[in-house]
């Protein structure tokens, strides 16, 4: 290679090197805007104690309550680590709110999510969320579908992504459990409607 194909291809691979830094800085911007749009939603709707102090509301701080199940337990709030993984509880008791979907109670698709089980405690907070049926209430929504996907191929748009109406999905661990990966093989998904 003469030293003006080098030249040339130093240039290529500089301007590929910004492009993905501004691409990367672009969605880090996003992200920030979003998330700090959630927490002044968040926090627009809590009091000074951090307590949900709107009515019905199933902000962080507050809890889900599903009577059919005998589930009452504490909303927290989680995320997506770096590798982009979603955060779960660090306990088998807590109900995780994903700080990238609609505030709960709020318009739009609020995601939530428990283990099924956990290695201190056995049977966790969503063991029994498979018997959730249709018209079962959880807190102020109904329960309209329940579904079991494979965790490798689960429409993860359709579940997590936004909706125009007032829902609530509520996600666990189901199917069989892999020891040597420490996973289970399929995701139980539950959607549920705001009950107006």
């Amino acid at each position: 290679m003469n030293r003006w194909t080098i030249a040339a291809w130093i240039l290529i691979l500089a301007g590929v090197a910004v492009g993905v830094a501004m691409v990367i800085t672009a969605v880090s911007m996003y992200d920030a805007s979003y998330r700090s749009g959630a927490q002044a939603s968040l926090a627009a709707s809590q009091g000074e104690s951090g307590a949900s102090t709107t009515s019905g509301s199933l902000a962080p701080g507050s809890r889900l309550v599903i009577p059919s199940i005998d589930v009452d337990a504490s909303i927290i709030a989680v995320g997506v680590d770096g590798s982009g993984a979603m955060g779960t509880p660090s306990n088998g008791w807590d109900v995780g709110w994903y700080d990238f979907s609609a505030l709960p109670g709020q318009p739009g698709n609020s995601v939530m999510t428990g283990h099924v089980d956990y290695y201190d405690v056995g049977a966790a907070v969503f063991w029994r969320l498979r018997d959730l049926g249709s018209g079962d209430e959880v807190a102020i929504y109904q329960v309209t579908e329940v579904e079991s996907y494979d965790a490798g191929t689960a429409p993860l748009d359709a579940i997590i992504g936004p909706t125009t109406d007032d829902v609530l999905t509520l996600i666990t661990c189901d199917g069989s459990f892999n020891p040597s990966m420490r996973e289970y093989d399929h995701r139980l998904v539950v959607r549920a409607e705001l009950v107006s």
